[in-house]
């Protein structure tokens, strides 16, 4: 045995991460994968917990889950609505005579009507 002193080699988060998918992506031993990049299997086998550890830690619970599937429906909701309401009032505006005394607001407000109409079927549809 010699006498060199051992220098600790600081390996980037990219280098980790493909190291570990060698072995989880491309099917490589630890050993394998170690001896080709030229570090101890330990090293891989400690960055592999230690990533799997972290995704763990990020994933959802089941309440959180329901949350984010609740507000995704939401947004679906609030998007149609902003729609129907820009779809209504373009055609508002292209009515001729809205504003005159006197003139006729049915026609309006049942095309109004209509297209909300025509909204919500796509909205219950699409659930």
């Amino acid at each position: 045995m010699t006498n060199e002193k051992r220098t600790r080699r600081d390996y980037d988060e990219a280098f980790k991460r493909e190291a570990v998918a060698l072995v989880t992506e491309q099917g490589y031993e630890i050993l394998q994968a170690a001896r080709g990049l030229g570090i101890g299997a330990n090293l891989i086998s400690r960055w592999r917990r230690q990533f799997a550890e972290k995704a763990s830690v990020t994933r959802l619970n089941a309440d959180e889950r329901q949350e984010l599937a609740r507000l995704r429906k939401e947004v679906r909701q609030l998007r149609m609505e902003t729609e129907i309401l820009k779809k209504a009032s373009q055609h508002l505006a292209s009515v001729p005579g809205r504003f005159r005394r006197g003139a006729r607001q049915s026609t309006s407000i049942d095309a109004a009507a209509g297209i909300a109409g025509e909204a919500q079927a796509q909205i219950q549809s699409d659930n």
